[in-house]
């Protein structure tokens, strides 16, 4: 019998960790393995990525992976640990960018590059990949077509409905009223990310003019945006030649961004004034436009470092023009607002998509999906990509406009037989995520756990090596208790002292703990070392 199960492990609940498992009779299709970004942003906690022992892939599987955003391609540095894909297929631009990720990690696979042409056939399916439009180049869908009972499923995880797009193809709809036309059952899962936005999505294209007026702009600029929004980057690179500017590119990830689409052939460098800001002759001359990382306010980013004044060769001036070509990022607010406030303080003109069109979404808003869906015309649908609150205001929203389509609600763990149409529940308290290190090595929430406690605690280290020889550390904790350690120590040595007490070091741990709720009101973490002969 066949078989064609849809089983979405992350991104339906959470914006990241996107991965979607579509089950056929005898292999396993995995569609992206991406990272999510931690909440918390302390503690050397790089990322977080599904833990792929949960997988339970019993069955050959591929990868194909719809774009190069790092909730898409961003831990498959884990997955490829416990698993090895048949096959792992990609764009160009994102094989490039796959490669160039685990390079750093001393990883490799082998990637098949995909286009729009392409049709991938994997045991009694068909996968069709879409060309769709984002924030980043080559950015598909895909459909798979299981024809034994003409059932389509389109995925489409990221996009926006941009048919006027400025240096790529616009959304190809086509393609997909094509493959849907004379099938019994077309599921479409499409974005949820800007369900709340009731209008439409600006096209890239509609950028242009005001970047233009500008870039124009006899004073310096500063842009911040998102590094992987190559053709957004292109668009200025064009306009500052245009207009005889010379670009300095500051951070590493526009550099990287840059010389992959270089590598992928969608841009040359060598077309745009380009320089280092060591060959910038005057660095406050007004013909420079600068192009840097942080438009979030990263502690590591540019935009951070010349804000705050850290650069070496750069220092901000009244009448300097500040662009944020992004928009902030929920849970980002107070960094990038802080940054607002800096630049006002040093007369820096502010300008971000409030005061003119220098940013466009990468999803659609609901008249975009509402094109689409007419244009498609899907039976059944399931909002994927989003929080847990899209994802239920994007169901709300299709039950009310398209009432004859079947809207599915689905959450990660869950599954769904796309054949019979039979979801079943699976959720689990524990998601399965692995904490990732800086390192690319995962890390236990239970020392993360005693990493958050020694951060808002403090910690007290103590080795005895004898009864007169007792070394005591303290760390994060405030100075004045450096007059209270020779009483520290008499309370270690009392204990020392007692023949009854069965286990010296809890004990010592008890006491000192106690001691320090009495002069601060919260106990530190302790640890007590006791040498043995």
């Amino acid at each position: 019998m066949s078989k064609l199960i849809i089983h979405p492990l992350g991104g339906l609940g959470e914006i990241g960790s996107n991965a979607t498992i579509i089950e056929t009779s005898n292999y396993n299709v995995v569609i992206d393995f991406g990272m999510l970004f931690p909440k918390d942003r302390f503690f050397e906690i790089n990322y977080l990525s599904i833990n792929p022992e949960v997988l339970n892939l019993d069955k050959p599987f591929i990868l194909f992976i719809t774009h190069g955003h790092e909730d898409h391609i961003g831990a498959i540095s884990q997955l490829i640990k416990f698993y090895k894909p048949e096959k792992v297929y990609a764009s160009n631009f994102t094989k490039n960018l796959i490669h160039h990720k685990l390079k750093q990690y001393n990883q490799s696979i082998k990637i098949e590059t995909y286009t729009e042409d392409s049709v991938l056939a994997v045991d009694d399916i068909e996968l069709n990949p879409v060309h769709v439009t984002h924030s980043i180049p080559e950015t598909f869908g895909v459909i798979i077509s299981h024809k034994t009972t003409e059932t389509n499923i389109l995925f489409i995880s990221d996009f926006k409905f941009d048919l006027n797009p400025l240096y790529e193809k616009p959304f190809n709809y086509q393609k997909i009223q094509n493959i849907f036309k004379g099938s019994k059952k077309n599921i479409a899962m499409l974005d949820s990310t800007n369900i709340l936005n009731p209008g439409k999505t600006l096209s890239e294209s509609a950028l242009s003019s005001d970047l233009e007026k500008i870039i124009s702009q006899e004073r310096r600029k500063f842009f911040t945006l998102f590094s992987s929004n190559v053709y957004r980057l292109k668009n200025i690179l064009e306009l500052s030649k245009k207009h005889n500017q010379k670009v300095v590119l500051i951070g590493r990830s526009i550099h990287k961004y840059l010389n992959i689409a270089e590598e992928s052939k969608l841009l040359k460098l060598k077309d745009y004034p380009i320089r280092e800001i060591e060959e910038v002759k005057n660095i406050e001359s007004d013909n420079l436009v600068f192009i840097l990382t942080g438009c979030q306010g990263e502690f590591k980013g540019a935009t951070r470092r010349i804000v705050n004044g850290d650069h070496k060769q750069i220092k901000l001036k009244q009448g300097d023009l500040y662009i944020f070509s992004s928009k902030v990022i929920p849970g980002n607010e107070k960094e990038v607002y802080d940054l607002y406030n800096k630049l006002s303080e040093q007369n820096v003109e502010i300008i971000s998509h409030r005061e003119a069109k220098v940013h466009a979404s990468g999803h659609p808003g609901r008249e975009d999906l509402k094109e689409l869906i007419n244009l498609i015309n899907p039976t059944h649908y399931i909002p994927i990509h989003g929080e847990s609150y899209f994802l239920e205001k994007h169901s709300l929203w299709i039950k009310e406009t398209f009432p004859d389509i079947d809207c599915i609600k689905l959450h990660n763990h869950d599954s769904l037989n796309a054949i019979t149409l039979k979801a079943e529940q699976n959720r689990k308290p524990d998601d399965g995520l692995l904490l990732i290190q800086a390192n690319n090595e995962p890390i236990e929430k239970a020392a993360i756990s005693k990493r958050r406690k020694i951060a808002q605690n403090g910690a007290c280290f103590i080795s005895i090596s004898s009864i007169d020889d007792i070394s005591i550390s303290l760390i994060g904790l405030p100075d004045s208790l450096d007059d209270e350690l020779k009483r520290i120590e008499r309370l270690i040595v009392q204990v020392l002292s007692d023949s009854k007490v069965k286990d010296y070091s809890e004990e010592i741990r008890i006491k000192i703990r106690q001691f320090f709720k009495s002069k601060l009101d919260y106990r530190p973490i302790t640890y007590v070392h006791l040498h043995k002969d």
